[in-house]
Parts: structure tokens; sequence; C-alpha cells
């Protein structure tokens, strides 16, 4: 809102990684399609977070979370630091 002054806010006005979270990623590994809430597999967050090699935003694509509640659900498991 403070970039666009007074005028109707655009996409241009939005951080680049604002729509990340939107896009399906392509691939087969931790891009594949969007999970839910829970780990894809039922496989435990770290695990999910390894084959991802620490990727946040790759991660939080696969669960379907954003990345704010990915960096919740990480540190509540001791996985980044808080």
């Amino acid at each position: 809102l403070a970039l666009a002054d007074e005028q109707q806010i655009r996409i241009e006005h939005l951080p680049q990684d604002f729509l990340l979270d939107l896009e399906p990623a392509p691939g087969n590994d931790c891009r594949s399609a969007p999970a839910h809430a829970t780990t894809p597999d039922n496989q435990p967050l770290h695990v999910q977070f390894e084959a991802c090699h620490g990727n946040i935003s790759h991660l939080a694509r696969r669960l379907g979370v954003s990345r704010n509640t990915l960096y919740k659900r990480l540190r509540a498991e001791g996985l980044v630091p808080g």
C-alpha cells in the first residue's frame, strides 16, 4: 500500500515471491503436487524438509501452506532456529 501511493494496488507493488505459493511447480521431487495440512504420504515433517534440501518455498507449496505457517511448524519441531 505504501508503494502504491494513491494508485490502485497492482502486481508490481507486491513482493516477487508473493505468488509463489499459488503456482504449481512441476517435477517429481519435493515440488510435486501440493498436499494438505499434513505431510505427504504421512511422512514426518523432517523427512519432507530434508527431501526439499531445506527449501522452504518448495516444501510450503508441497504441503499447501504458507511459508509463515511452515516456519512455525519447523520451529516447533526444532528444525530451524526460532
